[in-house]
Parts: C-alpha cells; sequence; structure tokens
C-alpha cells in the first residue's frame, strides 16, 4: 500500500534528523573548537542566515 510506504518513508527521515542532532560539525572542529555544535544546529544557523 502507498500510504505504508510514505508512512516509512517519514520515520526514516525522523530518524535521520535524529541522527544529525548526534553528529558533531567536523569542519569548525578542524578549527580547533573543543566543543563543536551537532550538524543539525550548524545547519539551522545556516538557514537563519540566509534568510
Amino acid at each position: 500500500m502507498e500510504s505504508d510506504c510514505n508512512f516509512s518513508k517519514i520515520v526514516d527521515f525522523i530518524f535521520e534528523i535524529e541522527y544529525l542532532k548526534k553528529q558533531q560539525h567536523n569542519g569548525i572542529k578542524i578549527a580547533g573548537v573543543k566543543n563543536p555544535d551537532s550538524v543539525a544546529e550548524h545547519n539551522f544557523c545556516a538557514s537563519q542566515l540566509h534568510i
């Protein structure tokens, strides 16, 4: 059924978002920052700058 397939994709997407909250932003880590923000935090802030 198509609705089951869409639900599965939505659940997969939510799990991927949760994973990004746990991943550290490595680019800033290379610059010497000891406690970098998460990938999700970085993307959120970058999107706010774009607006």
